[in-house]
């Protein structure tokens, strides 16, 4: 990965795959989070 993606830098990505749930201020609201996880945390964010 290259250290001139802004992205990586700004929010700490060190290994691909990675993923990350942003919210709408920019602040990471989860991370590393797949299947029942994933859907649970968006249901939380949507439903608020």
């Amino acid at each position: 990965m290259s250290k001139k993606n802004e992205a990586s830098l700004i929010y700490g990505v060190n290994e691909i795959p990675d993923n990350f749930l942003i919210g709408e201020n920019g602040y990471i609201i989860g991370k590393n989070l797949r299947g029942q996880e994933l859907n649970h945390k968006l249901e939380e964010v949507l439903n608020n």
